[in-house]
């Protein structure tokens, strides 16, 4: 009884239906959600100090209103990550809205500290960071979207209700 070549075939199917799995999710994630994935994946990659990930959600068209571009922008991304001895963030998201087919505009407070951090609310405690930061996403690919544009401020208290 020969049965390598379906047994092979067997464990193709078996390794491939996870890739297949993942690409119908894909495909049915919101780009609401797919964005607030992507915001995830960037502070994760922002907290590993892995700059490169962080680079590759940016698009090459990158601009804000102080005149940086993508590469100005991960200079000083780079700068912070290298400067910090520990880095410990915090994002709560605060809205995430399509305003065109391949737009989305999103709004998140950002808290940064040299220590754990588990609630916004306790920065005031710490030698920390709030960042009110306004982001504008646009569809790269199929899955794929990329930050086009950003503005960032210090929150107010207020920022925080």
């Amino acid at each position: 009884m020969n049965s390598g070549p379906d047994r092979s075939r067997l464990a193709g199917i078996l390794l491939a239906a996870p890739l297949l799995l993942v690409s119908f999710s894909c495909e049915r994630t919101s780009p609401e959600e797919r964005v607030r994935l992507t915001i995830e994946e960037a502070v994760a990659a922002a907290r590993d100090g892995d700059a490169e990930s962080l680079g590759r959600m940016v698009s090459e068209n990158y601009s804000d209103p102080m005149g940086n571009s993508k590469g100005q922008l991960m200079a000083l991304v780079g700068f912070h990550l290298c400067h910090e001895e520990s880095l410990h963030l915090l994002e709560r998201v605060r809205s995430v809205r399509q305003t065109g087919p391949e737009r989305i505009e999103a709004q998140l407070l950002l808290g940064a500290a040299g220590v754990p951090i588990d609630d916004l609310t306790k920065l005031n405690r710490f030698s920390a960071d709030l960042l009110l930061i306004d982001a504008v996403f646009e569809k790269e690919s199929r899955t794929r979207w990329t930050v086009i544009e950003a503005r960032w401020r210090r929150a107010e208290p207020a920022d925080l209700l």
